[in-house]
């Protein structure tokens, strides 16, 4: 199997930006959806102004208040809005990196993996202990002060719609055959597997 088109899918905190670099060192050009995603609603757009305030930085990503401010149903109206504006500019990105192999990388990339024709799929997952861990890491990261009891983790998966479960639903119906199940547990994400399997890939 020879891979030119990869993506990576995956909740939130399974590896998928910490494995970036690894791409990368290895020759695959990498685009986290997550950064033009924030482009298309940053400070000057008419999407930043769709926001609650206090809910976005100037840059388009979101604030520790992000959670508190945004209901569930008006965030992910916002993303299948997005889905729609960015499968042209993963199209040009795709054009402009070739010949070199890429990869898309975003937790909602099976909603759109029909219109980008991805050769291949890695899914990541992570052993649930683990990945709480990870989530606490990551909200004190983002700004959330205070306790963050499970509850308020949940909270946060709620909003950003990205259930392992849901997410894994849409994996092996939207790639179903064409994906690779991949355990970011590992304290290195999982880096010391992926590098030979995309050597293997590569060919």
């Amino acid at each position: 199997m020879r891979i030119n088109f990869l993506g990576l899918a995956g909740t939130v905190q399974t590896g998928k930006s910490e494995l970036a670099s690894v791409f990368e060192d290895c020759g695959w050009k990498f685009l986290d959806l997550n950064d033009p995603q924030c482009d298309l609603r940053a400070k000057g757009t008419d999407r930043y102004n769709l926001f609650p305030s206090g809910s976005l930085k100037e840059c388009g990503s979101k604030t520790g208040q992000f959670y508190d401010l945004v209901s569930p149903e008006f965030y992910q109206a916002r993303v299948a809005e997005d889905s729609q504006l960015l499968v042209p500019i993963i199209l040009e990105w795709c054009a402009n990196a070739a010949p070199q192999p890429v990869v898309l990388s975003w937790e909602f990339l099976p909603s759109i993996s029909d219109r980008i024709q991805l050769d291949h799929t890695l899914y990541c997952v992570s052993n649930l202990q683990i990945w709480m861990e990870r989530l606490h890491t990551r909200l004190k990261g983002r700004g959330m002060t205070g306790e963050i009891p499970d509850e308020r983790i949940w909270h946060v998966i709620d909003v950003l719609n990205v259930w392992p479960d849901k997410i894994a639903a849409a994996v092996q119906e939207k790639m179903a055959g064409n994906f690779t199940e991949f355990d970011v547990s590992a304290p290195d994400w999982g880096e010391s597997e992926l590098r030979p399997w995309l050597a293997q890939v590569r060919g």
